[in-house]
Protein backbone atom coordinates (compact mmCIF):
# COMPACT_ATOMS: atom_id res chain seq x y z
CA UNK A 1 0.00 0.00 0.00
CA UNK A 2 2.95 2.16 0.91
CA UNK A 3 4.64 1.80 -2.41
CA UNK A 4 1.50 2.47 -4.38
CA UNK A 5 0.89 5.69 -2.64
CA UNK A 6 5.07 6.40 -3.20
CA UNK A 7 4.36 5.26 -6.62
CA UNK A 8 1.43 7.59 -7.60
CA UNK A 9 3.13 10.87 -6.03
CA UNK A 10 5.77 10.60 -7.99
CA UNK A 11 3.81 9.76 -11.22
CA UNK A 12 2.14 13.04 -10.12
CA UNK A 13 5.24 15.34 -9.21
CA UNK A 14 6.46 13.55 -12.67
CA UNK A 15 3.20 15.42 -14.83
CA UNK A 16 3.54 18.53 -12.35
CA UNK A 17 7.44 19.43 -13.00
CA UNK A 18 6.60 18.81 -17.30
CA UNK A 19 3.50 20.83 -17.03
CA UNK A 20 5.03 23.64 -15.07
CA UNK A 21 8.04 23.99 -17.91
CA UNK A 22 4.85 23.58 -20.07
CA UNK A 23 3.29 26.43 -18.98
CA UNK A 24 6.51 28.37 -18.58
CA UNK A 25 6.89 28.07 -22.71
CA UNK A 26 3.57 28.77 -23.30
CA UNK A 27 3.42 32.06 -21.33
CA UNK A 28 6.18 32.96 -23.10
CA UNK A 29 5.23 32.10 -26.59
CA UNK A 30 1.88 33.83 -25.96
CA UNK A 31 3.77 37.60 -25.92
CA UNK A 32 5.03 36.86 -29.25
CA UNK A 33 3.86 36.22 -32.99
CA UNK A 34 5.44 32.84 -32.21
CA UNK A 35 2.16 31.62 -30.13
CA UNK A 36 1.00 30.97 -33.91
CA UNK A 37 3.67 28.82 -34.87
CA UNK A 38 3.59 27.10 -31.79
CA UNK A 39 0.04 26.10 -32.77
CA UNK A 40 0.52 24.95 -36.16
CA UNK A 41 3.06 22.25 -34.70
CA UNK A 42 0.71 21.39 -31.67
CA UNK A 43 -2.13 20.70 -34.96
CA UNK A 44 0.31 18.69 -36.91
CA UNK A 45 1.07 17.05 -33.44
CA UNK A 46 -2.57 15.91 -32.57
CA UNK A 47 -3.36 14.87 -36.08
CA UNK A 48 0.24 12.25 -35.94
CA UNK A 49 -1.13 11.08 -32.38
CA UNK A 50 -4.64 10.26 -34.24
CA UNK A 51 -3.11 8.58 -36.95
CA UNK A 52 -1.00 6.55 -34.57
CA UNK A 53 -3.59 5.26 -32.58
CA UNK A 54 -5.78 4.52 -35.85
CA UNK A 55 -2.51 2.81 -37.68
CA UNK A 56 -2.87 4.95 -40.99
CA UNK A 57 0.53 3.71 -41.89
CA UNK A 58 1.66 6.29 -44.73
CA UNK A 59 0.36 9.12 -42.10
CA UNK A 60 2.63 8.09 -39.82
CA UNK A 61 6.06 7.44 -41.78
CA UNK A 62 5.67 10.82 -43.08
CA UNK A 63 5.34 12.43 -40.38
CA UNK A 64 7.42 9.94 -38.30
CA UNK A 65 10.55 11.58 -40.88
CA UNK A 66 9.17 15.07 -40.14
CA UNK A 67 9.73 14.66 -36.15
CA UNK A 68 12.71 12.78 -36.66
CA UNK A 69 13.95 16.58 -37.07
CA UNK A 70 11.71 18.01 -34.61
CA UNK A 71 14.07 19.03 -32.06
CA UNK A 72 16.22 21.04 -34.58
CA UNK A 73 13.44 22.81 -36.30
CA UNK A 74 11.85 23.75 -32.45
CA UNK A 75 15.67 25.51 -32.12
CA UNK A 76 15.53 27.18 -35.60
CA UNK A 77 12.05 28.40 -34.99
CA UNK A 78 12.15 29.62 -31.05
CA UNK A 79 15.65 30.89 -31.20
CA UNK A 80 15.24 33.97 -29.74
CA UNK A 81 12.44 32.63 -27.55
CA UNK A 82 13.92 29.59 -26.20
CA UNK A 83 16.61 32.33 -25.21
CA UNK A 84 14.80 34.25 -23.46
CA UNK A 85 12.50 31.42 -21.76
CA UNK A 86 16.06 30.16 -20.20
CA UNK A 87 16.74 33.89 -18.72
CA UNK A 88 13.09 34.22 -17.44
CA UNK A 89 13.39 30.94 -15.84
CA UNK A 90 16.98 31.61 -14.22
CA UNK A 91 15.73 34.68 -13.23
CA UNK A 92 12.91 33.46 -11.52
CA UNK A 93 13.84 30.31 -9.91
CA UNK A 94 17.11 32.20 -8.29
CA UNK A 95 15.41 34.92 -7.62
CA UNK A 96 14.02 34.02 -4.11
CA UNK A 97 17.37 33.45 -2.64
CA UNK A 98 19.04 36.46 -4.33
CA UNK A 99 19.41 40.00 -2.86
CA UNK A 100 17.06 42.84 -3.84
CA UNK A 101 18.55 45.40 -6.20
CA UNK A 102 16.42 48.36 -6.64
CA UNK A 103 16.63 49.49 -10.11
CA UNK A 104 15.80 53.36 -8.74
CA UNK A 105 15.17 54.72 -5.09
CA UNK A 106 11.93 55.84 -4.77
CA UNK A 107 13.17 58.99 -4.06
CA UNK A 108 14.91 59.75 -7.16
CA UNK A 109 11.63 58.83 -9.28
CA UNK A 110 11.26 62.76 -9.50
CA UNK A 111 14.40 63.59 -10.77
CA UNK A 112 13.77 60.91 -13.47
CA UNK A 113 10.32 62.58 -14.18
CA UNK A 114 11.90 66.28 -14.01
CA UNK A 115 14.25 65.44 -16.19
CA UNK A 116 12.14 63.91 -18.63
CA UNK A 117 9.52 66.85 -17.94
CA UNK A 118 12.80 69.56 -18.85
CA UNK A 119 13.85 67.37 -22.12
CA UNK A 120 10.22 67.17 -23.63
CA UNK A 121 9.70 70.92 -22.87
CA UNK A 122 12.69 71.83 -24.71
CA UNK A 123 12.66 68.78 -27.14
CA UNK A 124 15.40 67.40 -26.14
CA UNK A 125 16.04 63.82 -27.01
CA UNK A 126 16.77 61.68 -24.31
CA UNK A 127 16.80 57.34 -23.74
CA UNK A 128 16.20 56.39 -20.25
CA UNK A 129 16.34 52.70 -19.23
CA UNK A 130 15.24 51.49 -15.44
CA UNK A 131 16.89 47.96 -15.48
CA UNK A 132 14.80 45.37 -13.57
CA UNK A 133 15.26 41.71 -12.84
CA UNK A 134 16.94 40.80 -16.26
CA UNK A 135 20.56 41.18 -17.06
CA UNK A 136 20.87 43.89 -19.89
CA UNK A 137 24.44 44.15 -20.25
CA UNK A 138 24.87 41.96 -23.25
CA UNK A 139 22.34 44.13 -25.04
CA UNK A 140 24.21 47.32 -24.68
CA UNK A 141 26.80 48.19 -27.01
CA UNK A 142 29.57 51.28 -26.55
CA UNK A 143 28.89 53.59 -23.46
CA UNK A 144 30.99 54.90 -20.83
CA UNK A 145 30.84 53.24 -17.22
CA UNK A 146 29.87 56.06 -14.75
CA UNK A 147 28.47 54.07 -11.32
CA UNK A 148 26.96 58.25 -10.32
CA UNK A 149 24.17 58.93 -8.14
CA UNK A 150 20.75 59.96 -10.06
CA UNK A 151 20.50 63.43 -10.11
CA UNK A 152 18.36 65.90 -12.30
CA UNK A 153 22.20 68.43 -13.01
CA UNK A 154 23.59 64.48 -13.90
CA UNK A 155 21.12 63.86 -16.11
CA UNK A 156 20.44 66.85 -18.24
CA UNK A 157 24.38 67.37 -18.69
CA UNK A 158 24.35 63.73 -20.21
CA UNK A 159 21.70 64.55 -22.56
CA UNK A 160 23.30 68.05 -23.31
CA UNK A 161 23.62 67.79 -27.20
CA UNK A 162 27.31 68.77 -26.82
CA UNK A 163 28.21 66.16 -24.40
CA UNK A 164 29.57 63.11 -26.73
CA UNK A 165 26.49 60.70 -25.37
CA UNK A 166 23.69 62.34 -25.43
CA UNK A 167 22.96 59.95 -28.95
CA UNK A 168 22.67 56.91 -26.59
CA UNK A 169 20.94 55.73 -23.15
CA UNK A 170 21.08 56.34 -19.80
CA UNK A 171 21.50 53.14 -17.65
CA UNK A 172 20.15 53.07 -14.07
CA UNK A 173 20.41 50.11 -12.12
CA UNK A 174 20.83 49.87 -8.20
CA UNK A 175 19.69 53.50 -7.63
CA UNK A 176 22.77 54.64 -9.99
CA UNK A 177 23.22 56.22 -13.33
CA UNK A 178 25.35 52.78 -14.34
CA UNK A 179 26.15 53.77 -17.97
CA UNK A 180 25.79 56.72 -20.69
CA UNK A 181 26.03 56.81 -24.25
CA UNK A 182 24.84 52.99 -24.72
CA UNK A 183 23.42 52.35 -27.70
CA UNK A 184 20.03 49.89 -27.68
CA UNK A 185 19.18 46.64 -30.02
CA UNK A 186 16.43 47.86 -32.34
CA UNK A 187 13.24 46.44 -32.48
CA UNK A 188 12.14 44.22 -35.27
CA UNK A 189 8.30 44.90 -35.08
CA UNK A 190 8.58 48.84 -35.14
CA UNK A 191 6.38 48.62 -38.37
CA UNK A 192 3.07 48.43 -36.49
CA UNK A 193 3.70 51.95 -34.92
CA UNK A 194 4.54 53.66 -38.05
CA UNK A 195 7.23 56.02 -38.21
CA UNK A 196 8.76 56.14 -35.04
CA UNK A 197 12.92 57.40 -34.68
CA UNK A 198 15.57 55.90 -34.09
CA UNK A 199 15.19 56.15 -29.99
CA UNK A 200 12.01 54.72 -30.40
CA UNK A 201 13.00 51.51 -31.97
CA UNK A 202 16.25 51.00 -29.78
CA UNK A 203 13.82 51.58 -26.78
CA UNK A 204 11.33 49.66 -27.90
CA UNK A 205 13.93 46.34 -29.16
CA UNK A 206 15.26 46.48 -25.35
CA UNK A 207 12.02 46.01 -23.94
CA UNK A 208 11.16 43.27 -26.67
CA UNK A 209 14.10 41.48 -25.19
CA UNK A 210 14.04 42.20 -21.27
CA UNK A 211 12.00 43.09 -18.16
CA UNK A 212 13.45 46.72 -18.52
CA UNK A 213 11.04 49.71 -18.56
CA UNK A 214 12.73 52.50 -20.94
CA UNK A 215 11.68 56.22 -21.05
CA UNK A 216 12.12 57.97 -24.14
CA UNK A 217 11.52 61.09 -25.28
CA UNK A 218 10.97 63.00 -28.47
CA UNK A 219 13.22 65.30 -29.94
CA UNK A 220 10.52 66.57 -32.83
CA UNK A 221 7.49 66.34 -30.89
CA UNK A 222 8.65 66.63 -27.54
CA UNK A 223 6.62 63.48 -26.51
CA UNK A 224 7.61 61.27 -23.51
CA UNK A 225 7.04 57.82 -24.49
CA UNK A 226 7.87 54.56 -22.04
CA UNK A 227 8.53 50.83 -23.93
CA UNK A 228 7.46 48.01 -21.55
CA UNK A 229 7.07 43.91 -22.63
CA UNK A 230 7.20 45.41 -26.51
CA UNK A 231 4.91 47.33 -26.07
CA UNK A 232 4.81 51.74 -26.56
CA UNK A 233 2.68 53.89 -25.04
CA UNK A 234 2.54 57.66 -24.52
CA UNK A 235 2.35 59.54 -21.25
CA UNK A 236 2.31 62.25 -19.74
CA UNK A 237 4.30 63.08 -16.34
CA UNK A 238 1.60 61.81 -13.81
CA UNK A 239 1.26 58.80 -16.02
CA UNK A 240 4.94 58.12 -16.02
CA UNK A 241 5.40 58.55 -12.08
CA UNK A 242 2.79 55.93 -11.90
CA UNK A 243 4.46 53.79 -14.80
CA UNK A 244 7.84 54.13 -12.91
CA UNK A 245 5.81 52.97 -9.17
CA UNK A 246 3.73 49.86 -10.35
CA UNK A 247 7.37 49.02 -12.50
CA UNK A 248 9.22 48.70 -9.07
CA UNK A 249 5.92 47.36 -7.40
CA UNK A 250 6.38 44.24 -9.55
CA UNK A 251 9.70 43.96 -8.98
CA UNK A 252 9.65 43.89 -4.79
CA UNK A 253 6.01 43.22 -4.45
CA UNK A 254 4.42 43.90 -0.86
CA UNK A 255 2.04 40.86 -1.13
CA UNK A 256 5.07 38.12 -0.78
CA UNK A 257 3.24 35.74 1.53
CA UNK A 258 0.53 35.21 -1.62
CA UNK A 259 2.80 33.94 -3.63
CA UNK A 260 0.91 30.44 -3.59
CA UNK A 261 -1.70 31.91 -4.04
CA UNK A 262 -1.45 33.78 -7.09
CA UNK A 263 -0.03 30.72 -8.97
CA UNK A 264 -3.56 29.23 -8.14
CA UNK A 265 -5.99 32.17 -8.69
CA UNK A 266 -4.57 33.51 -12.06
CA UNK A 267 -4.25 32.10 -15.54
CA UNK A 268 -6.19 28.41 -14.34
CA UNK A 269 -6.78 28.33 -18.37
CA UNK A 270 -3.26 28.18 -19.66
CA UNK A 271 -2.06 26.50 -16.19
CA UNK A 272 -5.42 23.48 -16.99
CA UNK A 273 -4.20 22.84 -20.67
CA UNK A 274 -0.49 22.87 -19.43
CA UNK A 275 -1.29 20.22 -17.04
CA UNK A 276 -3.73 18.15 -19.42
CA UNK A 277 -0.53 18.49 -22.51
CA UNK A 278 1.65 16.70 -19.73
CA UNK A 279 -1.06 14.04 -18.43
CA UNK A 280 -1.23 13.06 -22.49
CA UNK A 281 2.82 12.92 -22.88
CA UNK A 282 2.91 11.17 -19.73
CA UNK A 283 0.15 8.55 -21.00
CA UNK A 284 1.79 8.21 -24.62
CA UNK A 285 5.79 8.32 -23.89
CA UNK A 286 5.45 6.10 -20.79
CA UNK A 287 4.76 2.63 -21.11
CA UNK A 288 4.59 1.57 -17.74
Amino acid sequence: MTYITLHNFLNLLDVSITAVFIYAALALLRKTKSIFIFRGIATLTAVYIVAFFLNLRLTTSIFGGFFSFFVIILVVLFQKELRRFFENFSVSFFNPFAEEDIPIHKGSIEMVVNSAKYFAKKKIGALMVLVGKQHVDRFFEGGYVMDGKVSEPLLLSIFDNRTPGHDGAVVIENGLIKKFGAHLPLSENFKKYGNIGTRHTAGLGLSERTDALVIIVSEERGTITVARHGELRVVDLEKLSYEIKIFLDELSPLDRDGVIMRLIKYDQKYKAISFAIALLLRLLLIKK
